[in-house]
């Protein structure tokens, strides 16, 4: 490879923040491999997002968008896979925390993490010793909604 054209190659990748280098140094491919990891990142990923760990297969994403990569099945099916899962983060509980002002008449914010925590205080915290502690559960549920309050209101909400 010319000096030339090794330096128009490193100022690519310096401004997209992708190294091409390290994936073809893992695969043990030739730098002049096509499909190139930094021109064609989706066919480069189709003949090789199985055998790519982690590390390198976050690197695609400063070259590629999520929907571009939603094109890779195997990337399709585990964002399905995840969905199906029910994680916390998609929940409407989740969203009403993280966007309360489009969910107004609703519960007040703070009260569905009062009820959260008032429960783990009773399930997991309390356990067996239950009667010894007492009403901790509501003690913890109640004291946060105030300090949620302060804190709404040194913001500006």
């Amino acid at each position: 490879m010319t000096a030339g054209l090794r330096s128009v190659k490193t100022t690519m990748s310096a401004s997209s923040g992708f190294d091409p280098a390290s994936v073809l140094r893992y695969l043990g491919l030739p730098e002049t491999y096509e499909p190139s990891p930094l021109t064609a990142p989706i066919d480069f990923l189709h003949r090789h997002v199985r055998v790519l760990p982690p590390h390198l297969l976050r690197l695609f994403s400063t070259n590629t968008t999520p929907k571009q990569r939603t094109v890779i099945s195997a990337i399709r099916n585990r964002r399905l896979k995840y969905t199906q899962s029910d994680p916390r983060e998609l929940s409407s509980a989740s969203a009403r925390s993280t966007w309360p002002m489009l969910w107004e008449g609703r519960e007040r914010p703070g009260k569905e993490q009062a009820k959260e925590e008032r429960e783990w205080a009773e399930r997991e915290f309390l356990g067996e010793g239950k009667l010894q502690v007492g009403k901790l559960g509501a003690l913890l549920g109640d004291t946060n909604l105030p300090s949620r309050r302060m804190r709404r209101c040194s913001l500006g909400w």
